[in-house]
């Protein structure tokens, strides 16, 4: 049953399992990995009317591989001046 909280309505896991027909535990698993945006209340997570919308709409998904690919490119440039880093180590002591 969806909790209504003034105007923020609140689905639990149980009610967007009936909603959706996917299973409880991969809805669990959603909100552990961070794809839904949830809290949880006591033992159960609850997502807001919001942020299933966002879910829906992939703008999570959209934010989160923009967060990957900036984290990439920092990785790639930090391994980049560490081999630069080498290569002048090397030139000076051979």
């Amino acid at each position: 049953m969806v909790k209504q909280i003034g105007n923020i309505k609140l689905y639990s896991v149980k009610d967007l399992h009936e909603a959706l027909g996917v299973n409880a535990r991969t809805i669990r698993d959603w909100f552990n990995k961070g794809q839904l945006k949830g809290r949880k209340i006591g033992t159960e997570w609850h997502i807001t009317e919001e942020n299933l919308r966002r879910f829906f709409s992939g703008e999570d998904e959209k934010k989160a591989q923009g967060a990957e690919r900036l984290v990439s490119r920092r990785s790639k440039l930090k391994a980049s001046s560490q081999n630069e880093g080498m290569l002048q180590y090397s030139r000076q002591h051979t």
